[in-house]
């Protein structure tokens, strides 16, 4: 569950909602991950990055904030877990 949206500043009209993500693969994959998220449609900041191995598979911790419009922001925000996957 994420917490409630703040607004980012009273003058920008921006709310902040804070994301942690933890992803799993390859160097390269998680790598890209991290790369991709502060790219694509969503305004996202990555303020924190751990990265760790066990045997060959990689682990991000990403923590960061979502910006987003008060008109999309939901009253409160709820976070479904998306179903993993393990390449063969």
């Amino acid at each position: 569950t994420a917490p409630a949206a703040t607004p980012a500043s009273p003058s920008s009209g921006m709310h902040v909602i804070p994301i942690k993500i933890s992803v799993s693969g390859t160097y390269e994959q998680v790598m890209a991950f991290a790369g991709a998220i502060q790219s694509g449609p969503r305004l996202f900041l990555v303020t924190a990055f751990g990265l760790s191995s066990v045997k060959g598979l990689f682990t991000g911790d990403l923590t960061g904030n979502v910006y987003a419009l008060p008109s999309i922001v939901l009253s409160t925000a709820t976070a479904t877990p998306v179903p993993t996957t393990t390449a063969p």
